[in-house]
């Protein structure tokens, strides 16, 4: 089964593409000290009244518009730093606004949460590397809150909302701008407590989706799109054609594991279950009545770091669910259909903290023969397998440190830090390094406009006639005048289904063939990978995400050398006891290599190693 999966990524097809604006090169003077940054953006907005991109590390500028003084950089040699001096342009094409010419980064308008506060969509536009002209579009939640000209934050940019064909922006002035003006503008928020909780999608109705972050970002690509080509550029909306991989899920073997339960609660006069009986033995299971953040509203002792250093493996189980902002948080009741749930996730992640303490054995492993084959490096740590144990070290005091750097340097072209949320797969025996990296992109959950547009669609009433259904047929007659649409038809559904001998509406969509409100959306379940790009993201095993706030991150697998195994790489995927919701988003060793990380940092480095 392949789908085709569309991204919020773009490609430019160079050998087609005519620019027809000027992009020159301004090389900037040598600025020093805490404001040198600052510094470079003024002098080039004095000197320049065109849109710019302002490399700060080349300490170049690239900007758009006519100049016979400077170097005319050339879109091929220096695609990423052309393209965001053509984004930058694009947003200063949208306002008549002279102070704004140095963003390449698009702020979009979403909608007012509030009186006073707006959410809005930033993207982040990244050249892919290694990819050639591609580029990849980050899209960030973030609120802005409406102030007084008066009363603005100097060190922060200010804001005004504008409207631009369908989409409405946000057009950027400087503070300095607004000395003695009495204008509201907006200025970003970074309180948690009114961080942006913008959706993606809701595919309720039309009136809802069009003014979803889902459609905002169709909306957007496409009129970027249009926007360029009349620059001359040739470019197209990225899509991978993915394939869903095959999976039985293997499970660990819990049902001979004992456990110790330790009543540290604060409220111990509610009574705990019966089943949560008590054996010795060195899982031990720390039941608590507060989180780190009810402890400092109650004004308790948070004992988490003091009980984990306590006990060579444990876990914690939280029986009150009530809310932290709860004013009688430790008056609660326990749930013990949802405390069971917790105690099936709590048993698969103990015995695997057993595993890596090395009081159990790796035997309760899948795949031990295919695991064993590899070394698994990330976030500067290294794992393997050796013998019976599982065995964790730094990476710099590795053997495959050297190894593993040169590898990584040959292929980024310049030494750097790894960065944490890049990992590794070495072959041991072949020396073969896999690198697998979070790409910026996501992928856009299918458009529902022509959906919509389907199903809203006015037609004669003959055209919603059913053969062999002459009651149904007449109440159409007489309930509507001329012309209806299947969504105005669903809303006589007390009268039609009888009639129709149905019992919900996705049983009169079968009837008329229309496509469903969540048609299209089932990537969001299983594996997904793209052979073309090595490329893959992983869904929920059973519940639908239908949000793209929650948009599953699409990896890439690139082969430093040697090539990539497909089939044993996705084989230690095939676990249910790293991730609840499904499968993990990496081989399960990572899993596990990231369990012993959390348990490092609660415990205390120097005490685990």
């Amino acid at each position: 089964m392949k789908e085709i999966v569309n991204q919020t990524a773009l490609y430019f097809d160079l050998a087609k593409s005519k620019l027809n604006v000027n992009i020159f090169k301004v090389q900037l003077p040598a600025f020093t000290g805490q404001r040198k940054y600052i510094e470079a953006h003024n002098w080039l907005k004095g000197k320049f009244n065109l849109a710019y991109y302002f490399n700060s590390f080349k300490n170049t500028a690239f900007i758009v518009g006519e100049s016979n003084l400077h170097e005319k950089a050339l879109l091929e040699e220096e695609f990423p730093d052309c393209i965001k001096a053509l984004f930058s342009y694009a947003s200063y094409q949208s306002h008549n606004n002279v102070q704004f010419k140095s963003s390449y980064k698009p702020i979009l308008l979403v909608k007012a949460s509030s009186k006073n506060f707006l959410s809005a969509l930033e993207l982040d536009v990244t050249h892919d590397y290694k990819k050639g002209s591609f580029i990849l579009l980050e899209d960030h939640a973030i609120t802005f809150r409406k102030v007084s000209a008066m009363d603005i934050y100097r060190g922060e940019l200010a804001y005004i909302p504008i409207q631009r064909d369908n989409l409405q922006y946000f057009e950027q002035i400087k503070p300095e701008a607004l000395i003695g003006k009495s204008v509201d503008v907006y200025q970003k928020f970074s309180s948690l407590k009114y961080r942006s909780q913008v959706d993606f999608m809701d595919t309720q109705s039309r009136n809802k989706y069009e003014k979803s972050r889902n459609s905002i970002l169709w909306n957007y690509l496409k009129e970027t799109i249009d926007f360029f080509e009349t620059l001359g550029l040739n470019l197209k909306q990225v899509s991978g054609n993915f394939s869903k991989v095959k999976q039985h899920k293997l499970t660990l073997d819990t049902s001979s594991e004992e456990y110790h339960f330790i009543d540290y609660r604060h409220n111990k006069d509610i009574e705990l279950p019966a089943f949560l009986n008590n054996s010795e033995s060195l899982n031990k299971i720390i039941i608590l009545d507060y989180t780190k953040e009810a402890a400092i509203k109650s004004g308790i002792e948070d004992e988490y770091k003091y009980l984990k250093n306590r006990y060579a493996v444990s876990h914690i189980l939280n029986v009150n669910s009530n809310d932290s902002n709860s004013s009688d948080y430790f008056n609660y009741e326990i749930n013990s259909e949802e405390l069971n749930m917790k105690l099936e996730i709590i048993e698969n992640q103990l015995l695997l903290k057993g595993i890596l303490a090395g009081h159990k054995s790796i035997q309760h492993l899948p795949d031990l023969e295919i695991a064993r084959k590899y070394i698994y490096v990330c976030a500067n740590d290294v794992l393997y397998f050796e013998d019976d144990k599982i065995i964790v070290e730094s990476l710099a005091n590795s053997k495959i440190s050297d190894i593993l750097i040169s590898a990584f340097i040959e292929y980024s072209g310049f030494q750097k830090a790894i960065p944490n949320h890049i990992a590794f797969m070495v072959d041991r025996e072949t020396g073969n390094i896999v690198m697998i990296t979070t790409l910026k992109k996501k992928f856009l959950y299918a458009s529902k406009t022509d959906d919509f547009n389907q199903r809203e669609d006015l037609k004669p009433i003959q055209d919603f006639y059913l053969d062999d259904y002459p009651e149904y047929n007449q109440f159409l007659e007489t309930t509507f005048a001329g012309e209806t649409s299947f969504e105005d038809i669903l809303k006589y559904k007390k009268e039609i289904y009888p009639l129709l001998k149905i019992t919900k509406s996705t049983m009169l969509q079968n009837k008329y063939k229309m496509p469903g409100k969540k048609s299209n959306l089932k990537l969001h379940q299983g594996i997904w990978f793209d052979d073309d790009n090595l490329e893959y993201f992983c869904g929920f095993e059973y519940s639908m995400n239908i949000k793209q706030s929650n948009s599953f991150a699409i990896r890439r697998i690139i082969p430093l050398n040697g090539h990539f195994v497909k089939n044993e790489y996705f084989q230690l995927m095939n676990v249910d006891f790293i991730r609840s919701s499904g499968s993990p988003v990496l081989p399960y060793p990572f899993g596990l290599l990231n369990i012993y990380q959390i348990e490092t940092k609660n415990k205390g480095a120097d005490e685990v190693r």
